[in-house]
């Protein structure tokens, strides 16, 4: 997905500035691209590089097995629960 930062900053819930520091970093160690906008000659668009996409296989895997532990003592019931509540609180973002 190419997204403005402006974007991903709403979608995180973090300020404008907190993205264009998190990106300046991301793009530093080359793992995001930005781009012109075709739709706005003064915005950016960013997207994940190669590198970026590379690295994003590597770490999802175990961020999901993780994830799978983290909530093993919970039923399904309870995981519906933590997934409906989550959801709660990103809306609120």
């Amino acid at each position: 997905n190419v997204l403005s930062p402006s974007e991903l900053a709403r979608r995180i819930g973090v300020t404008r500035a907190t993205m264009t520091q998190f990106i300046d970093a991301l793009e530093k160690n080359g793992l995001v691209e930005r781009t012109s906008d075709p739709k706005d000659r003064r915005g950016m668009l960013v997207q994940l590089s190669a590198a970026g996409t590379e690295k994003l296989n590597q770490i999802m895997p175990n961020y999901l097995d993780r994830l799978s532990s983290f909530c093993s003592p919970l039923t399904i019931a309870e995981r519906e629960q933590l997934h409906y509540l989550m959801g709660k609180i990103q809306s609120g973002l």
